[in-house]
């Protein structure tokens, strides 16, 4: 007899002796008796469905349910709590347990339950429908586990929830209509799930509803007109959906509204006149990635319990209304809009913004403001950490009082018509991160305040008029990305920079350097883009970085371009990547090309293979490979040249394969490189007439010229 009939056998007997025993009592005892054993029954009801569950778990790490056992009674077991009168299960209470397994559907025994709180957990498989049964049912909470199949309809049984929240997990097909008849439910729960269709009419009957979040799905169709009439609606967050068409203007008239959030949607209109009014007391208001219109309404302002405004990316137009009242803004965000005029006065609202003290983010980048940076700008917020407004028309000097804005993090300006000194000062701002100012009108020297930025690692100067030497102290910020090309700098390239190890990107190109480029550039362990071309140096880099071609081989010159197009075309994640091809004139006058070719951090099976002798022991013996790891580099390279043969629109012989030429990434899979001597054979070949080919081969050596002219 298998354990579940056991179980039930023994209800039957439990029901059984109660109906006998009921039966043969008489008078008012015997209707105390008949009540004590509905209640011993409640009880072994309530038992077996807990140890039902129970044995659906099949991952209990924190042994959350060692207690569950038949040494004290299930009121005490942890998680459990009884009511004092019928000792029957009203709370279930597993959050944070990592309990991995699936619902069992006889949790829906629990007649007396009120508070079922699952989150936190791993759970899979779907929502029992038995769920419907718990018409005590108040509070209901399964988020963040692993939850699939739909919403059960009949859920909405439960006439007394007051919270339902199945949020963060992976809940597919419609919201059931039926959810609507929930008269008492006061929070919904359900973003961050795969949920489709329409949102229900329904909905407009929630008249208890105060927050609704359904952000995070694939819900499409447009908002229904029926929301508006949720008077108790503080929370309506949609966002990042696929709804279409307006907001309903009823919504705009729901006063309780304090956090609207339709981000990242497809829907249109304009905002309403009196908004700020229509939402007194309005704290998150975000309508950010749809396809709004129209100008920005001044009454805005009216808000004054605004934390979060995000307007950004839309079609919004004209200038920007004054803001002073909104002492609590936070984050404000207008980027790619048409907002500004492109002249003068575009940016005044920015004199209205230092009464909003919490402000820590300001975007107003990728827009049509004009203009100067009212001097102001200095008077914002000593929290602020991002300023953001690259991609305008804004011109002049950066005022001297930015150097206030001490705690910035992030500072992008770059794309504008700014002229003049780079801030002087600008060292003040120790803890900014990120600089560009690319693409603008400075002029004067790289200021060596900038040594001062301890945490800056990413600084972007490029195509704007500077002139002088790079400062050596730029090696002491903690550079990963630095990007000067399309200036007028000269002088050499300073050792301090060239021994930077975080460095992964080092643009200098289009400059007038000078001198050789010193061997530390071989410190630069973490490079994957250098480009110095266009300067007057000399030297050579480190090599499977450029592979310079000997012209002096007949026909090469000729064929290079075709062989690069060919090389072009071929990609595999067994070949190494070619970024470009370069043309240009040596320091010697000599024409030369050469390949650019991604760069593999652990070098070449050769060094794996064959250790250099000059190498110390310890470094030697790092370089072990261990039997799975020839194999699975054998199989990275045979995957190449089935490729090769095969799978190219034109078959392709390497010629030249050897432990030298296939090259290790950082997880040391294994790429074929130097195709120098491959054999590209006409469209219907064999590859056993290879030999018999009239394409050229590529002879090379390893060095270094700067490029005049790139086949990208």
């Amino acid at each position: 007899m298998s354990w579940t009939l056991f179980q039930f056998m023994h209800v039957v007997v439990v029901v059984v002796v109660f109906v006998l025993m009921g039966c043969s009592c008489l008078g008012g005892s015997g209707s105390s008796t008949h009540r004590h054993h509905v209640h011993v029954a409640g009880n072994e009801t309530d038992r077996l469905a807990l140890l039902a569950f129970k044995a659906e778990i099949i991952s209990d790490p924190f042994e959350a349910l060692n207690s569950w056992n038949e040494s004290i009674h299930f009121c005490q077991w942890a998680g459990i709590t009884c009511g004092r009168r019928h000792q029957r299960v009203t709370k279930l209470i597993l959050d944070h347990r990592k309990l991995t397994g699936s619902i069992s559907p006889h949790i829906g025994n629990l007649s007396f339950l009120r508070i079922l709180l699952l989150r936190n957990n791993s759970f899979t498989h779907q929502i029992p429908s038995e769920l419907g049964h718990l018409r005590r049912l108040q509070i209901l909470s399964l988020l963040n586990n692993s939850i699939s199949g739909e919403i059960p309809a009949n859920i909405s049984a439960g006439s007394n929830l007051v919270v339902l929240e199945l949020s963060s997990n992976n809940l597919a097909g419609k919201i059931p209509v039926e959810l609507g008849s929930l008269s008492k439910l006061e929070l919904l729960y359900i973003f961050k799930n795969n949920l489709t269709g329409d949102l229900p009419y329904t909905f407009g009957n929630l008249s208890s509803l105060i927050e609704f979040d359904a952000s995070l799905n694939n819900i499409n169709g447009s908002i229904p007109e029926a929301l508006g009439r949720l008077t108790n609606l503080n929370v309506l967050a949609l966002g990042e959906n696929k709804l279409v068409g307006t907001t309903p203007s009823s919504i705009f008239n729901l006063s309780s509204i304090t956090f609207f959030d339709i981000l990242m949607n497809q829907v249109q209109g304009r905002l309403p006149l009196d908004l700020g009014i229509s939402f007194p007391t309005l704290q998150w208001f975000s309508v950010g990635m749809n396809l709004f219109t129209g100008s920005i309404p001044i009454s805005l302002s009216n808000a004054t319990n605004l934390y979060h405004l995000d307007l950004g990316e839309n079609k919004f137009i004209g200038r920007v209304p004054p803001l002073g009242m909104m002492h609590n803004l936070g984050r404000l965000y207008f980027q790619f809009n048409h907002l500004g005029t492109g002249e003068a006065g575009d940016l005044n609202f920015l004199s209205s913004l230092p009464n909003a003290t919490n402000l820590n983010s300001l975007r107003l980048d990728s827009n049509n403001f004009g203009g100067v940076l009212p001097e102001s700008i200095g008077n914002l917020s000593t929290n602020l950490g991002i300023l953001l407004l690259e991609n305008n028309k804004i011109g002049g000097s950066i005022p001297t009082e930015m150097a206030n804005l001490v705690n910035l993090l992030c500072l992008h300006m770059a794309d504008n018509h700014f002229m003049g000194n780079i801030l002087a000062d600008i060292g003040k701002l120790q803890k900014l991160q990120i600089l560009d100012l690319s693409s603008n009108k400075f002029y004067g020297k790289i200021p060596l305040s900038l040594k001062n930025l301890t945490s800056l690692a990413y600084l972007c100067l490029g195509v704007n008029n500077l002139h002088g030497n790079i400062p050596p102290s730029l090696g002491k910020c903690p550079l990963v990305y630095l990007a000067l090309g399309g200036n007028n700098l000269g002088g050499t390239i300073p050792k301090q920079v060239l021994t930077l190890s975080s460095l992964f990107f080092l643009h200098l190109q289009d400059n007038h350097l000078v001198g050789s480029i010193q061997l530390e550039i071989g410190n630069l362990i973490n490079l994957e883009q250098l480009d110095v071309s266009r300067n007057m140096l000399s030297g050579k880099i480190p090599s499977t970085l450029v592979k310079v071609l000997n012209l002096q081989f007949h026909g090469a010159s000729k064929s290079f371009v075709a062989e690069c197009e060919a090389l072009r075309r071929i990609k595999h994640r067994n070949l190494v990547k070619v970024f470009t091809a370069c043309s240009s004139v040596d320091y010697n006058g000599n024409d030369f090309k050469a390949l650019v070719y991604e760069f593999m951090v652990n070098g070449s099976l050769e060094d794996w293979l064959h250790a250099n002798e000059n190498e110390d022991e310890v470094h030697v013996e790092s370089r072990n490979l261990n039997l799975l790891q020839r194999l699975n580099i054998a199989v990275d390279v045979a995957s190449a040249l089935d490729y090769l043969h095969h799978h190219c629109s034109e078959p392709i012989v390497h010629c030249d394969l050897k432990p030298s030429n296939v090259l290790l990434n950082d997880e040391m899979i294994g790429h074929v490189g130097d195709f120098r001597l491959a054999r590209f054979l006409p469209e219907g070949t064999d590859n056993s007439s290879a030999t018999q080919s009239s394409s050229i081969g590529l002879r090379g050596s390893v060095g270094y010229a700067a490029p005049g002219k790139c086949i990208s």
